[in-house]
């Protein structure tokens, strides 16, 4: 594992930075753990900033799809369209 890390990071600090529309970007989330904070806080944060993304059309990947369990529905009526709103409920009946 510490020979992987010290690799990638050597690889990653000859990377330069660039500049790109927000449109290219993909944000991919995953839970670390539940508790006060992340109800109260970073969830929160963080859905800011994937409407703030998506707004300038980038993409959300949302990581954990357990946590969907009562908010498919929110979720669905967000959706880009009716069909995609539709495939995600459909998945989290078959996942619950």
């Amino acid at each position: 594992g510490i020979s992987l890390v010290s690799t990638m990071m050597k690889e990653t600090s000859q990377q330069q930075r660039e500049r790109v529309n927000m449109s290219e970007l993909i944000l991919a989330t995953q839970c670390g753990s539940t508790d006060t904070g992340s109800g109260l806080v970073s969830n929160p944060v963080l859905g800011i900033a994937a409407d703030q993304l998506i707004a300038k059309g980038g993409a959300v990947i949302l990581g954990e799809t357990g946590s969907l369990y009562g908010a498919a529905g929110l979720l669905a009526k967000r959706a880009v369209s009716k069909s995609v709103g539709s495939k995600l409920l459909e998945i989290t009946d078959i996942l619950e």
